[in-house]
């Protein structure tokens, strides 16, 4: 568990950011566009979601 950290920090914390913009209402496009670029980094970087 710790390699995982060290392996992907960044990802870690984009996950993180994610959420902070989820719950705001009717999103901007600039939001949504944000969380695909993020959605697509996560899938190509493997690392658990809950």
């Amino acid at each position: 568990m710790q390699d995982d950290k060290t392996r992907f920090p960044k990802p870690l914390q984009w996950f993180s950011i994610t959420p902070t913009a989820i719950p705001s209402p009717k999103p901007p496009i600039q939001t949504q566009f944000d969380f695909l670029i993020i959605f697509k980094l996560s899938r190509t970087s493997y690392f658990p979601i809950h």
